[in-house]
């Protein structure tokens, strides 16, 4: 279990004894105030689960990779900014998760396929079609091992787009 306060950038991560008890620790990094949690997900491939913030003002994220005892080793990245919803997921099935930003006001979506070291390769694509949409994540729709986009427009039709 992870626990984030964006106002101090203090990182609470709570491992689990295998008994229903969790031994605590707690990790600041100041230079992570501010940020949102986007989520934790193994974007190396290695089996542990790495952390990710974002600040969506200045579009940089920092990845935080696990150390496997609760601690993390953060550093930034550049995205482009803008975009406000963000998911992490198998996009291209190599075992590695990777990350896709949505923007609903030009139906951009930049995606960011892993490099396993923290690190990612960012192309993106607009789909004139999936402007206004809501972003909803990511997932296996078609059982094919790879994360599909879902985007969702409550009006005026109540429609989806899975891509």
């Amino acid at each position: 279990m992870a626990l984030y306060n964006p106002i101090t950038g203090t990182l609470y991560t709570s491992l689990s004894n295998g008994d229903g008890t969790f031994a605590y620790s707690e990790q600041t990094s100041a230079e992570n105030a501010g940020y949102t949690f986007v989520g934790l997900s193994d974007i190396t491939g290695d089996g542990d689960a790495d952390l990710i913030v974002y600040n969506a003002s200045n579009a940089q994220g920092f990845v935080g990779l696990s150390n496997g005892d609760g601690t993390f080793r953060f550093q930034a990245l550049l995205w482009a900014a803008g975009y406000g919803a963000i998911a992490l997921g198998g996009i291209n099935g190599d075992g590695k998760n990777d990350v896709a930003l949505y923007d609903s006001a030009t139906g951009t979506l930049y995606t960011g396929l892993s490099n396993g070291n923290g690190s990612f390769s960012f192309t993106d694509q607009t789909a004139a079609e999936a402007v206004g949409y809501t972003f909803v994540g990511l997932g296996d729709c078609s059982g094919n091992g790879k994360a599909d986009l879902i985007l969702y427009n409550a009006s005026p039709n109540a429609q989806s787009f899975i891509a």
